[in-house]
């Protein structure tokens, strides 16, 4: 995107009150309002469509915890845009963006059971953040899941009811983990 577009689009979402800018020297600085993005997504829901997708999912069907947080979303009200990462994987770009999003470093990312962690040494601390995005792109095994993105966050959803604090919709019913583990009670309420 070219540098007269991406400020024409800033500019616009300020306009709209979705985010706020500061000035310092020459330079803006952009931030969102969350309290607005909110009031913009229960709008949507409500006159769009509940199943419009503001959320995307980095999902491995094979992982419990990945199918646990799909099943939390969707008792949120909320069809996410799901990505089999295994199948096609995260660009370089996309996964530099997920952990600036997140706040995470890629060796956060790492995951070690049932990968090439121990074979390639990853454990050892001389490799670089770009040295272990390569191995990621090479192996998307090592990327840890599942990675939730929604319009209030993005995390990393270990144990998958730590999406319901980038998802604070109300859920449709109670909700109880694949082993049975109760994570949203009769009332809608959490309890993990």
């Amino acid at each position: 995107m070219t540098a007269p577009t991406l400020s024409f689009h800033l500019k616009e979402l300020h306009n709209a009150g979705l985010i706020a800018a500061r000035r310092e020297g020459r330079f803006l600085f952009y931030s969102t309002r969350f309290d607005r993005m909110k009031g913009l997504v229960g709008f949507l829901t409500d006159e769009c469509g509940e199943n419009m997708t503001l959320v995307t999912m980095y999902h491995n069907p094979g992982c419990g915890t990945s199918r646990n947080t799909l099943a939390l979303i969707r008792n949120a009200g909320v069809e996410p845009t799901v990505i089999e990462y295994l199948k096609t994987p995260p660009t370089r770009e996309t996964l530099q963006l997920l952990l600036l999003r997140m706040q995470m470093r890629p060796r956060e990312l790492l995951r070690e059971k049932g990968t090439p962690y121990a074979e390639l040494k990853l454990g050892e601390s001389h490799w670089t953040d770009e040295q272990i995005l390569d191995f990621i792109l090479a192996h998307p095994i090592l990327m840890n899941r599942p990675v939730v993105v929604t319009p209030w966050g993005a995390k990393l959803c270990r144990p998958s009811e730590a999406v319901l604090d980038i998802l604070p919709l109300p859920q449709a019913g109670p909700f109880a983990k694949e082993d049975g583990e109760l994570v949203i009670d009769s009332e809608g309420r959490r309890v993990r």
